[in-house]
């Protein structure tokens, strides 16, 4: 007896999941004390000086969880058939992604290259613009590419998955936009709390998708002397069902 793999979107969707969960907790235990959740500039400009470590680990979470979605992307974007009734929308999706990680990198580049030296020089006016302009590249950016491409695949599936799986993808893109909109402004208490929406949302449509995935299934003998049959096309979008 052998058993059917997990389909790699399954295995995507995890891995996404994972990351961006370690990624949540980096921001929450770590980096929130170097960013504008901490009301304290030079309680800033220390931490990011003297634990440049951490600093480092915590963003180097978030430049996988970039790699990671963008595989996720491209995953479910690969399972929709060409029959679907709006064919470009999964490769304008992926396409729409790629930008977005080499924004977001670069933002994590300055958090993580440029700020510690003027935070240990006390220079709070060259620490403030490019920590500005960080937030513009994954804030603004990146994060509303990433967003783009997630609404456009969640409508591209809608008709696949449960309506909860579902609810939390455009909970993505509500959180998403209004993170973007945050971050153009300038407003911290606008992105905490559009993050308090985003997170929690991609988490539970990530795990969503991926639990939607066929289970493995045991294959008899009989069964493996039809695999040489051709199996029909899938119907939709993420379904790894005939």
């Amino acid at each position: 007896m052998k058993r059917h793999p997990r389909p790699p979107l399954s295995h995507a969707a995890w891995l996404a999941f994972a990351v961006h969960l370690m990624a949540g907790i980096a921001m929450a235990a770590i980096l929130r004390h170097g960013l504008e959740t901490n009301a304290d500039l030079l309680d800033r400009l220390r931490f990011v000086a003297r634990h440049r470590a951490l600093w480092t680990v915590g963003w180097l979470s978030w430049t996988l969880a970039a790699l990671t979605i963008l595989r996720f992307y491209a995953r479910l974007a690969a399972a929709c058939p060409p029959r679907t009734r709006f064919p470009s929308l999964p490769r304008t999706a992926v396409w729409l992604t790629i930008p977005a990680v080499a924004a977001d990198w670069s933002a994590q580049a300055i958090e993580v290259l440029v700020l510690p030296t003027p935070a240990l020089a006390v220079n709070t006016a060259v620490f403030l613009a490019w920590h500005r302009a960080a937030v513009f590249l994954t804030g603004f950016l990146a994060n509303g590419l990433y967003t783009t491409a997630a609404v456009l695949l969640v409508w591209a599936s809608r008709h696949v998955y449960p309506r909860w799986i579902r609810i939390a993808g455009f909970g993505v893109g509500i959180g998403g936009y209004v993170l973007s909109a945050a971050a153009w402004v300038g407003s911290a208490a606008g992105m905490l709390w559009a993050n308090v929406v985003l997170v929690p949302s991609l988490l539970v449509w990530l795990a969503g998708v991926a639990i939607s995935a066929p289970e493995a299934t045991p294959v008899s003998a009989a069964d493996r002397r039809t695999e040489a049959w051709p199996r029909p096309r899938r119907r939709a979008c993420g379904s790894g069902r005939p």
